[in-house]
C-alpha cells in the first residue's frame, strides 16, 4: 500500500475472514496478539467468546511481563460491564474493559483527531480538506454528492 493508496481511500482487498485472530512470538519470548474484529455492538455476536478466550491465553502467556494493548479506538469511558462496554463501543469497548480489570495499558493505534487534521492541512489539496471537515460536521450515514 502506498501513501497515494491511502490518500484516496483505495479499500484493502483481503481474503481474511473476520474475525480473524494471528500471534507470534519472538525468539526472545515478546508476544504479538492480533485480532481483527467485525465491528458490531452485539454482545451475542460470537466474536466475542473469542476475544474473550484470547485475552485469557494473552493474560497466560504474557504472566508477570508487560502488557499493552492496541485499539482501533479508544471508547471516552470503560462502561460497568463486559456487556455494557459492547453495546456502547462495540469490540474497542470489549477489549478495554477487559484490559482495565487487569490493569493492562491501553493505547490508541491510529493518530487522533487533531493529529489527523493536521495531516490533511499539510498533504491534502483545499476541496479534500473541505470534504472530510464537511464529514466531520454532518452526522453519520448522510451520502454528500459534492461535485470535485
Amino acid at each position: 500500500m502506498t501513501k497515494e493508496d491511502i490518500l484516496l481511500f483505495k479499500p484493502i482487498k483481503t481474503n481474511k475472514p473476520i474475525p480473524y485472530f494471528y500471534s507470534y512470538t519472538s525468539s526472545d519470548e515478546k508476544v504479538i496478539f492480533a485480532f481483527g474484529a467485525n465491528h458490531s455492538r452485539d454482545p451475542q455476536h460470537l466474536q466475542f467468546a473469542l476475544i474473550k478466550a484470547k485475552w485469557e491465553e494473552f493474560l497466560d502467556i504474557t504472566k508477570g511481563g508487560n502488557r499493552v494493548v492496541f485499539i482501533e479506538t479508544i471508547p471516552r469511558h470503560v462502561a460497568n460491564s463486559f456487556t455494557e462496554s459492547i453495546k456502547e463501543h462495540g469490540e474497542s469497548g470489549a477489549i478495554c474493559w477487559l484490559a482495565n480489570e487487569k490493569d493492562v495499558l491501553v493505547k490508541y493505534a491510529e493518530p487522533s483527531p487533531s493529529e489527523q487534521r493536521i495531516f490533511y492541512v499539510k498533504n491534502l489539496i483545499q476541496r479534500w480538506l473541505l470534504i472530510l471537515l464537511l464529514l466531520e460536521i454532518f452526522p453519520v450515514g448522510l451520502e454528500l454528492k459534492i461535485p470535485i
